[in-house]
């Protein structure tokens, strides 16, 4: 397998009828967690129907590893509350990417994974053949929480010039996140002495952020990209305050 497989863009589209942890309701925010990465939305303010529309993208090493989502309640004298978390994997995203689906028409619904006790859906998630990618919609139900649902879009990005491998799907473990985390827990071990030379690499493709609310995008990313980001999200501030590398 590739050191570096890929990239997982994972666009957090909304909240629906999250916990409300103040008297005049939430500002929420959510957190991904994968591989000692750690990416993060904006706050939304006093709200519990919260819409973000923003793109994480997560370097990926391990496919079959699950990915850790977490909600918070931004204070601003105090620790910030969970309102939540859940967990997902790529599997069955992965199966579709190794298929050949060139001749399949745009639009065209792939497969549909099914929610059961085993998993954090909270609805049937379908995997989308559109304009050449695999996309799938997941609407995730929170945990430890009283209330509070997730959707989230997830797009698999290659590497561009990168042969990557991607295991079988009997290779991926069964279907949950228990029992990926399991496999990895028993291969920890064997992967101790690799897992810090790829994580470097992790860092390395990952190397363009925003320095002023910390987003990462990939390697790739055009100054065009960045400019629209920054229009967007930092008007009041110069293109190179949130990209120093553009400054020349």
């Amino acid at each position: 397998m590739s050191s570096l497989p890929g990239f997982l863009s994972v666009r957090v589209l909304r909240g629906i009828n999250l916990v409300s942890r103040d008297a005049k309701g939430s500002d929420p925010y959510v957190v991904l967690n994968l591989d000692g990465q750690r990416l993060k939305t904006s706050v939304m303010k006093k709200t519990v129907n919260p819409l973000w529309n923003e793109d994480l993208t997560l370097a990926v090493l391990d496919p079959s590893a699950p990915i850790k989502l977490e909600v918070f309640d931004k204070d601003t004298f105090s620790k910030d509350d969970e309102m939540g978390d859940a967990e997902f994997d790529i599997e069955a995203l992965m199966q579709i990417v190794r298929m050949d689906l060139d001749d399949i028409r745009s639009g065209t619904v792939v497969r549909t994974v099914r929610p059961d006790r085993n998993c954090c859906l909270a609805d049937e998630s379908h995997i989308i053949w559109e304009n050449g990618q695999a996309v799938q919609d997941l609407l995730l139900k929170l945990r430890n929480v009283e209330t509070g649902v997730v959707h989230l879009q997830l797009k698999w990005v290659n590497i561009p010039g990168n042969n990557i491998s991607i295991p079988p799907p009997a290779a991926m473990g069964g279907g949950n996140a228990q029992k990926s985390k399991m496999a990895r827990e028993r291969n920890a071990e064997k992967n101790k002495g690799s897992k810090g030379s790829q994580l470097e690499a992790n860092k390395k493709a990952m190397n363009i952020q925003c320095k002023i609310c910390m987003q990462t995008f990939i390697c790739t990313t055009s100054e065009a990209k960045c400019k629209e980001h920054a229009e967007a999200r930092h008007p009041k501030n110069e293109l190179v305050q949130c990209f120093p590398h553009l400054k020349n």
